[in-house]
């Protein structure tokens, strides 16, 4: 099995209420993470989530 190819999507969301931590107290009501998708030559697509 080889990867023939891949794409990586983008997503922004808005929670119920702000989200904060020590660097940013007040929080933020958006978070944003990506999805990588791995094609291979038998037709599989692996999923693997990623960071911003």
């Amino acid at each position: 099995m080889k990867i023939t190819g891949y794409r990586l999507e983008k997503y922004i969301v808005k929670m119920d209420r702000p989200i904060g931590d020590a660097n940013y107290p007040s929080g933020d009501n958006l978070s944003s993470f990506g999805l990588l998708f791995l094609e291979t030559d038998e037709g599989i697509t692996g999923i693997a989530p990623g960071g911003n």
